[in-house]
C-alpha cells in the first residue's frame, strides 16, 4: 500500500535563491521512491485554490504535511476537522523571539496545539515545550536534508576564475538573507577588523533588507580600510555551492537560527565556519567545533574566529575532513526514511 502525502509549501519555484531548493530537491527524491505517492501544494497560487487542493487530496486518503506556512496548516487543520484525519506541520525557527500581532500569535498557538508539529532537533523540540506548553508525544523530530554530492567540487582555482576571484585571495563567504535575523547588520563592524588585510576578501550573498544599508556602508569601508568586499546580490541556489568551492571560510553571525541548510551547504562544501551559537547549531555541528560558535550580536569575537582560522591552515584542513565525513547523515536518502516514518505511526 503507498504511502499518500500532501505536501503544502507556500511556494514552489526551483530558480529560488532560499533554502526551499533543499526542499524541492528532497521532494523530487520523494516522488521517486517506491512506494510513495506525493502531491504538491503551492499556496502562491491563492488561498481558495490551496484549500480545495489541500480538501481533494485529504478525501483521497493523503497524509497533510505544512511547511512552514501557519496559514496553510490552519487550512489543514479545518479540513481535517470536517473529514478526519490530522496534520503535520514543520516549523524550526525561533518565533519567540520576534512579536506578532495577537491574533496571528493566537492562531500560531493554536496550530502548534492542534497538529504533529515537527522541528529538526531535540533542542529546538524542547524549546518549542518550553515556550508554547507542547506535549511531548505531539512533537517529531526529521533533520532539514541535503543533496551532498552538489557542494562536493574541490576544483577551486577554475570556479574562481569562472566567478572573477583572486588565487590569491582568503576568501570569507556570508550568503543568507540580509536581515537582522541573519546578522547581516554586523558586516561591517566585522570587516572593520580587517583594517589593512589586503590578502582577504569578503564575498557576501544575498538579498534583503540591510542591502541597501550594507552597500553604502561597505563602499566606505572599502576606500578606507583597503580590504576588498564583494556584494553578489540574489544568486540562485543552484549556483550557490560555486561560490562555497570558491570559499576558505563561512560565516553566519545570525540572531536567529533553527536548522540553516546554509550551514549544512558549507560543510557538505568542507568549508570551516565561524557561527552564532542560537538555535538547533550546536547540535548539528560535529562536537568537536562547538568552539567556533559564539554568542550573536558579538562582532568583535565573530572577528576575532574569523582572523585565528585565517591563520592556522592545517586546523582548516582538519575540519573540511571532519564536516565532509559528518555531513553524511543529513545526506537526502539518509534522512528520506526518516520523513517516511512519520507517516507510519
Amino acid at each position: 500500500m503507498k504511502t499518500k502525502i500532501c505536501y503544502v509549501l507556500n511556494e514552489y519555484n526551483e530558480n529560488t535563491d532560499t533554502h526551499l531548493a533543499h526542499t524541492y530537491v528532497f521532494l523530487h527524491a520523494l516522488q521517486n521512491t517506491s512506494g510513495v505517492d506525493v502531491r504538491i501544494v503551492s499556496l502562491k497560487k491563492g488561498i481558495y485554490a490551496g484549500f480545495f487542493s489541500i480538501k481533494n487530496a485529504q478525501k483521497n486518503g493523503y497524509e497533510i504535511y505544512v511547511h512552514y506556512s501557519f496559514k496553510g496548516a490552519l487550512m489543514a487543520w479545518l479540513i481535517t476537522r470536517i473529514y478526519g484525519g490530522h496534520v503535520f506541520y514543520w516549523n524550526c525557527g525561533m518565533p519567540w523571539l520576534y512579536k506578532r500581532g495577537l491574533f496571528e500569535e493566537k492562531m500560531f498557538r493554536f496550530i502548534l496545539r492542534n497538529t504533529v508539529f515537527v522541528t529538526g532537533t531535540v533542542g529546538m523540540a524542547n524549546e518549542y515545550k518550553k515556550h508554547y506548553g507542547l506535549k511531548e508525544e505531539h512533537i517529531r523530530i526529521v533533520p532539514n536534508a541535503i543533496n551532498i554530492s552538489q557542494f562536493q567540487n574541490d576544483n577551486k582555482r577554475d570556479v574562481r576564475e569562472m566567478l572573477s576571484i583572486p588565487q590569491d585571495k582568503k576568501v570569507i563567504l556570508f550568503v543568507h538573507h540580509l536581515s537582522r535575523r541573519k546578522g547581516a547588520h554586523m558586516l561591517p563592524e566585522i570587516i572593520n577588523h580587517f583594517n589593512g588585510r589586503e590578502d582577504v576578501m569578503f564575498i557576501i550573498v544575498g538579498s534583503g533588507p540591510e542591502e541597501e544599508y550594507l552597500r553604502k556602508t561597505l563602499q566606505v569601508v572599502q576606500r578606507t580600510l583597503h580590504v576588498a568586499v564583494r556584494l553578489e546580490g540574489c544568486v540562485p541556489n543552484k549556483i550557490v555551492a560555486q561560490y562555497f568551492t570558491a570559499s576558505d571560510i563561512f560565516l553566519m553571525p545570525s540572531e536567529e537560527e533553527g536548522f540553516p541548510h546554509v550551514l549544512l551547504e558549507a560543510m557538505a562544501a568542507g568549508i570551516p565556519f565561524i557561527a552564532s551559537n542560537v538555535g538547533g547549531i550546536r547540535e548539528i555541528i560535529p562536537p568537536d567545533f562547538v568552539h567556533y560558535t559564539y554568542p550573536p550580536n558579538m562582532p568583535d569575537m565573530f572577528a576575532d574566529g574569523l582572523q585565528k582560522l585565517l591563520s592556522d591552515a592545517k586546523e582548516r584542513e582538519y575540519i573540511s575532513v571532519k564536516e565532509r565525513e559528518w555531513i553524511k547523515r543529513y545526506d537526502i536518502f539518509r534522512v528520506l526514511p526518516q520523513f517516511l516514518a512519520l507517516f507510519q505511526k
